[in-house]
């Protein structure tokens, strides 16, 4: 598509999980942590989002901490993983916490330099 003209711009809206910050990083960090000698990532981080998908569309109202934790859970059954407490929630905590992707802090510093505010808005339960 071509680029937006700036004075016609008056509201610029991200998909936060695609664009900012990096939730397929974070899925990859987190499954690295639970199952250190698996070596098909790709699939891990399919299996986890899969399962996340299937829990929120089963309990739509369900806070998101609480569909990445049980979505977690069930990687872990699925894989027949140990659960060590310590670890469970270390990984929970980085996939509610993504990075962002390398390029986006110039991105967003070219917004704020052509005179754009900024507005994030986290998922509420993720905090």
């Amino acid at each position: 598509m071509p680029p937006l003209s700036t004075s016609s711009t008056r509201i610029l809206v991200l998909d936060l999980f695609g664009a900012i910050l990096g939730r397929d990083g974070a899925i990859n960090d987190a499954m690295r942590l639970l199952s250190p000698l698996y070596s098909d990532r790709c699939r891990l981080s399919e299996l986890h989002l899969e399962y996340e998908f299937m829990r929120h569309k089963d309990h739509v109202d369900t806070p998101y901490i609480d569909i990445v934790h049980h979505a977690l859970e069930d990687v872990c059954t699925f894989l027949e993983l140990p659960l060590n407490e310590v670890v469970f929630r270390e990984a929970v905590q980085i996939i509610l916490q993504p990075g962002l992707y390398a390029d986006a802090e110039a991105a967003v510093g070219t917004f704020l330099d052509q005179g754009y505010a900024l507005l994030g808005l986290p998922i509420p339960d993720a905090k």
